[in-house]
């Protein structure tokens, strides 16, 4: 059931996604959004998270590079990147763009070994790390009292881990209002095989390669629980999860580690409002993974799944990036209704 859906809040206006003539397709959509984003106009505070396991979180804090005051009662936007991705990335800083002249105090988290500066556990991060994604969120809201909310939105990877982290069963902050997941994949299972031929083996194998790379680097930390031979060796994506992120993380292989943390399987349980946003032609995913019951039978999920918009694409005329727009309208949307 491959299916467009726009299920969005009834007071809400879904401006239509009209992709950039003559970069519709799905692998123009993912890469020239990536090279076309701009990056200028704003300035950044970083910050560390100390880590219950004497470790520490990266964060940055994204400010107009006019004026570098925000109110200390301005809502909180906190976002979550994707694979091999960090705070400053341009999607990230297409989404502070956006948020800023609405009034939010964005913030973006760097996992554990992104945004440049190694942590100094054997922690890495991966899909299911909802922890630190937890002890960010009650940091900001240690760290800013008088927030009148905080609001999450994850892409990709960060799309995962924020769907995890609503319905896995924690104790959600009375403040935490509104989210959004931009290009999530709900199935692991399945979106893996997307990478592992044709175009996805050449997004998959820039992931590996970075991913390769740190895990040379953590080798001191790392070696005792994993086979650093095999991560090495790795081929694709899949072997180096096999061999590496299920091994250091405590599942049994690959498959045991995207069947329990795929998110499709806690979309029940989300219990604030939540935008979902994925293109049918996204490279990186098998577009059946797509749980339009769930979705449905949810009232606090509404969904904008477009025909075409590639993977964190949603490019249109005039450099301007459709998903990370509506994202931060819909969080806008929820915050100011009566």
């Amino acid at each position: 059931m491959n299916k467009p859906l726009y299920a969005m809040p009834t007071d809400f206006s879904l401006e239509p996604f009209v992709p950039m003539k003559f970069a519709s397709g799905p692998h123009a959509q993912t890469i020239l959004a990536n090279k076309l984003r701009p990056t200028d106009g704003l300035t950044f505070k970083l910050d560390k998270i100390d880590t219950p396991d004497d470790d520490f979180l990266v964060i940055d804090y994204a400010y107009n590079a006019q004026q570098d005051q925000i109110p200390a009662e301005a809502p909180i936007l906190l976002c979550l990147h994707g694979l091999e991705g960090h705070a400053r990335g341009v999607y990230m800083l297409e989404t502070y763009r956006q948020a800023l002249p609405l009034g939010f105090r964005p913030v973006g988290l760097n996992y554990r070994t992104c945004g440049g500066i190694m942590n100094q556990t054997w922690q890495m991060y991966n899909a299911g790390a909802t922890d630190d994604v937890a002890l960010t969120i009650n940091h900001l809201l240690e760290q800013f009292p008088d927030a009148k909310s905080i609001n999450v939105i994850g892409f990709s990877l960060g799309g995962n881990m924020l769907i995890k982290y609503l319905g896995e069963g924690r104790d959600i902050p009375d403040k935490l209002k509104a989210t959004a997941a931009v290009s999530p994949p709900f199935d692991m299972n399945l979106g893996i095989r997307q990478l592992l031929h044709g175009m996805g083996w050449f997004y998959g194998y820039r992931f590996l390669r970075t991913l390769k790379a740190k895990s040379q680097k953590k080798a001191h930390l790392i070696k005792d629980r994993v086979d650093l031979n095999a991560v090495l060796a790795a081929k694709n994506l899949f072997e180096f999860d096999d061999v590496g992120t299920s091994q250091l993380y405590g599942y049994k292989n690959a498959e045991d580690y995207y069947t329990r943390c795929g998110c499709h399987q806690f979309l029940d349980d989300v219990a604030v409002p939540t935008l979902l946003i994925r293109s049918l032609d996204d490279p990186f995913m098998d577009p059946s993974d797509i749980p339009y019951e769930k979705i449905e039978r949810n009232q606090n999920l509404y969904a904008a799944i477009t025909e075409t918009g590639g993977h964190v694409g949603f490019m249109q005329a005039e450099r301007r990036f459709w998903g990370e727009t509506t994202a931060v309208r819909f969080l806008d949307h929820i915050l100011r209704r009566p």
